[in-house]
């Protein structure tokens, strides 16, 4: 797994209830997955970022870090969740040394050829979450971006039909159905890991595992926000305030631990890989086990 440190990443951010927003980027990063060990004694200084960040000994951490779950569990307007989202995500790609490439509004989306930097993406915060603009503006301020508006008509989503080695679909249910899966496979995605709550529909999940698809469902690859939810209750009854940073590695053990039981129940009944089914049944086992231990069944 170690070249999923060099991939060309497609996050889909959205407005929700509203339509999708991506983000696109490529790597500039060098490959440091070959020298890190699958324990816990890796320290943010070995992957040389600045704070506990996704490490690349789990093929996803289900790269779902950017979460930042606190404050996107205490926003309750959908828009401002999906800003949140949307920088978060952003943040964490510029942090791995990806280059994101497009952002979108419910009107359409731009592509920047030239990469999204720190500055530019202070620009479309500022636009997006201070201006209330649209994201078309971006284009005024940046000549290298392209707008593409939104075709209400159309029965897929052409955000999805970009070249990328990992798509993040991350605002709402059925964001991707079969022609979309379709357009990801054809364009060299091999990795597909769910933001949001059902975000793919059940053609587009079965294209994804029949073409062997690195998918990783929303009931374990979005597991980070209700985690981050239980760290926040753990603080409380500790009554003891914990860094963004402590926050961060329990987090990361937390999602680690999650990949790693899919991974280990997939083996076990016979679908290696299929982390669907890990998932599914990690899930079931584990209420099932507790069930059991408390003498209900």
């Amino acid at each position: 797994m170690s070249k999923l440190l060099n991939f060309s990443l497609l996050i889909i951010v959205g407005l929700m209830l509203v339509f999708i927003s991506p983000v696109l980027a490529q790597d500039n990063s060098p490959d440091v997955s070959e020298d890190v060990e699958s324990d816990e004694s890796v320290e943010a200084s070995d992957l040389e970022v600045s704070e506990p960040t996704l490490l690349p000994d789990s093929p996803f951490y289900f790269l779902k870090n950017w979460g930042r779950g606190i404050r996107i569990f205490f926003t309750f307007n959908n828009v401002k969740k999906a800003n949140l989202s949307l920088k978060f995500s952003a943040e964490k790609l510029l942090e791995l040394g990806a280059l994101p490439v497009t952002f979108s509004d419910s009107n359409g989306y731009i592509y920047d050829e030239e990469g999204f930097n720190r500055e530019k993406l202070e620009f479309v915060k500022v636009l997006k979450n201070v201006r209330r603009g649209r994201i078309k503006e971006y284009t005024d301020e940046y000549k290298s971006a392209v707008y593409f508006p939104i075709d209400p008509n159309s029965s897929y989503n052409p955000l999805w039909n970009h070249k990328a080695q990992c798509a993040f679909p991350s605002a709402t249910q059925n964001e991707i159905n079969g022609k979309d899966a379709q357009n990801l496979i054809k364009n060299g995605v091999y990795v597909v890991s769910e933001g949001a709550n059902m975000p793919t529909t059940i053609e587009g999940v079965k294209l994804f595992l029949e073409n062997k698809i690195l998918y990783g469902p929303g009931k374990a690859a979005n597991a980070g926000g209700v985690a981050v939810s239980g760290l926040e209750m753990t603080q409380n009854s500790m009554r003891l305030p914990w860094i963004r940073e402590e926050v961060d590695n329990r987090l990361r053990m937390i999602m680690k631990a999650i990949h790693g039981r899919c991974v280990e129940m997939a083996d076990r009944f016979g679908t290696p890989g299929n982390y669907v089914n890990g998932a599914n049944i990690g899930g079931f086992l584990k209420v099932a086990d507790a069930m059991i231990d408390q003498g209900i069944v």
